[in-house]
C-alpha cells in the first residue's frame, strides 16, 4: 500500500487552469457543487476501472436531493488490493478530532469529516492515474481552513490527447452515475473487475 499512496501529494505543478467554456456556469448552488462531486467521482471511477479493478460500497444513505455518491473501498492492483477507503480514514481522522474539540455540535464536526473523506479520495485518485498516464487540467476549489480543497477537473488527457472536456465530462459523469446507483439496488458492495464492460459501454471512452 505503502507504494501506491506515498506519491499522494498536490499536483498543482502538474495541471493548469483554464476558463470554463460553458456560456451558464454550472456551478451555482451548493447542490450543485454536491452533484459535481459525484460527477467527478463517477469519471475517475470509470477511467481508473481502464486500469484495475475497484470495490465500491453503497452509500451511507440514499441521496435524494444530490446525487449517489459510491463509497471507494478497495483498488485491486496488479501486486496488491489497496484498502483505499482505510487509509483514506486515517488521514482525515486527526482533523476530525480537532474539529470536534474546536466546533460546539458533533455533527458540524461529522459533516466536516465526510466532505474531507470525499475530497481527499478524489485528489488521490487524480495523482493515482497521473501515474497511470493521464493528464487533468483542473482548478482548486476556494480555500477553506475547515476542509480538505478539491481539485475540479475541466479537462482530461490521456498520453497528450484530449478525451474529455467540460461539457462531455458532466454528461459521462451522469451516465456513470446513473450505472453505478443501479447496481446498489440490491448489493451493498460491489466489484467492478477491470476494464468492466457494462462500465465502458456506459462510460463510452475506452483507452486501451
Amino acid at each position: 500500500m505503502e507504494g501506491v499512496v506515498s506519491h499522494h501529494k498536490s499536483s498543482k505543478k502538474k495541471v493548469s487552469s483554464s476558463k470554463m467554456t460553458l456560456t451558464k456556469p454550472f456551478l451555482f448552488g451548493v447542490k450543485h457543487y454536491k452533484d459535481f462531486y459525484a460527477i467527478q467521482q463517477g469519471v475517475l471511477i470509470a477511467l481508473a476501472n481502464q486500469c484495475f479493478g475497484i470495490t465500491l460500497k453503497k452509500p451511507r444513505k440514499n441521496a435524494k436531493l444530490t446525487q449517489v455518491f459510491p463509497r471507494v473501498k478497495t483498488l485491486h492492483l496488479k501486486d496488491e488490493n489497496v484498502e483505499i477507503i482505510d487509509f483514506t480514514d486515517m488521514v482525515c481522522h486527526p482533523l476530525f478530532e480537532k474539529h470536534c474539540e474546536d466546533v460546539k455540535k458533533r455533527q458540524t464536526a461529522q459533516r466536516r469529516f465526510e466532505k474531507n473523506k470525499k475530497v481527499f479520495m478524489q485528489n488521490l485518485l487524480i495523482d493515482i492515474l497521473l501515474e497511470f498516464g493521464f493528464f487533468f487540467d483542473s482548478k482548486m476549489a476556494r480555500h477553506s481552513q475547515k476542509t480538505f480543497r478539491l481539485e475540479r477537473i475541466q479537462r482530461v488527457f490521456y498520453k497528450g490527447i484530449e478525451i474529455l472536456n467540460l461539457d462531455n465530462f458532466i454528461s459521462k459523469g451522469n451516465e456513470v452515475n446513473d450505472y453505478l446507483c443501479g447496481l446498489f439496488s440490491n448489493d451493498i458492495q460491489v466489484t467492478l473487475q477491470r476494464n468492466d464492460p457494462s462500465l465502458l459501454s456506459v462510460f463510452g471512452i475506452s483507452i486501451n
